[in-house]
C-alpha cells in the first residue's frame, strides 16, 4: 500500500464505532434524565436497558473485530490497551481517593466508565504515532 492509498474501515469496525457512539450518546441522555426524573422511573429503566444493550453489543463486536484483525492491527490495540489500563486504575483510585476528601463529591461514580474511556483515547493515539 503506498502512501496515497488509504485502508477502508472494515464492517466490523463501522459497527463497533456505531454501538460506541450509541453508548455514549445513551450514557449523556442518561446523565441529564437524572435531574429530570426519579430512580425508578419507566423512562429511565428504558434509558438504562438501553444503554447496558448497547454496551453489551459494542463489546461483543469489538471482540469479534479483533479476532478478524491482522498481527499488526491487534499489536496497535494491545499497546493502547497497554497504556490504557494502568491509566485507568490510576484515574479510578484517584477519583475514589479525592471523593473520600470532598473533593468530587458532587461527582456521581456511575460516570466514571465515561471518563475511563480517556485513558484508551489516550494510548490508542499513542500507539498510532508508535506505529504509523
Amino acid at each position: 500500500m503506498t502512501n496515497k492509498e488509504v485502508e477502508k474501515p472494515s464492517k466490523g469496525s463501522t459497527a463497533v464505532l456505531v454501538f460506541c457512539g450509541l453508548t455514549v450518546g445513551l450514557v449523556v441522555v442518561h446523565v441529564l434524565l437524572r435531574g429530570s426524573y426519579p430512580p425508578g422511573h419507566p423512562i429511565r429503566l428504558l434509558v438504562t436497558s438501553l444503554m447496558g444493550l448497547g454496551f453489551a453489543s459494542f463489546i461483543f463486536l469489538y471482540t469479534r473485530m479483533l479476532a478478524n484483525m491482522d498481527e499488526y492491527q491487534r499489536q496497535i490495540q494491545l499497546y493502547a490497551l497497554a497504556i490504557a489500563f494502568p491509566l485507568s486504575l490510576v484515574t479510578a483510585w484517584a477519583i475514589g481517593y479525592f471523593r473520600a476528601e470532598g473533593l468530587l463529591a458532587g461527582r456521581d461514580p456511575r460516570d466514571l466508565p465515561l471518563v475511563l474511556l480517556i485513558p484508551y483515547a489516550i494510548g490508542f493515539a499513542a500507539a498510532w504515532l508508535k506505529y504509523r
